[in-house]
């Protein structure tokens, strides 16, 4: 007879149940280890410069709610530009765009911001791109 299992916040838990506990030991036990070490590396980020650097950034900005929202009109419609698929030339409705918000960019909360987020965007990428050296993942579904 089995005994009723307590359901678990464990993300290893998770992994067998998904899985259907059938996976070998080694791979469970592997695995188990791969999500601790991100764990680990999740508290070693909030203690890195860049992250603390961040944080502070966003705090002071934060703090001016009108400039903090039109900053985010500017990061929104820059986002829109940078994932549309138009005819329309890049680079003159970015520098259009840039030159719409050029007052608010050259705020010194939201430059500052700029540059802590883009440091860590940086190193960020560097970790992703270590976790993902060496594994075989389809994204052929993104090209067309």
């Amino acid at each position: 007879m089995e005994e009723d299992q307590a359901e678990s916040d464990d993300l290893t838990d998770h992994y067998r149940n998904i899985s259907g506990g059938n996976e070998t030991k080694g791979a469970y036990d592997a695995m188990r280890q791969a999500i601790e070490i991100a764990e680990k590396l999740n508290e070693r980020i909030k203690e890195s410069e860049e992250y603390k650097t961040y944080t502070e950034t966003i705090r002071r900005l934060r703090q001016e709610s009108e400039l903090y929202a039109r900053f985010n009109e500017f990061r929104r419609r820059n986002c829109e530009l940078q994932f549309s698929e138009g005819d329309s030339n890049l680079y003159d409705e970015v520098f259009n765009l840039t030159k719409e918000y050029d007052t608010i960019l050259q705020n010194s909360l939201v430059s500052d911001f700029m540059l802590a987020e883009q440091r860590l965007s940086v190193r960020m990428q560097e970790m992703y791109e270590v976790l993902t050296q060496g594994l075989e993942l389809d994204y052929e579904y993104l090209e067309k």
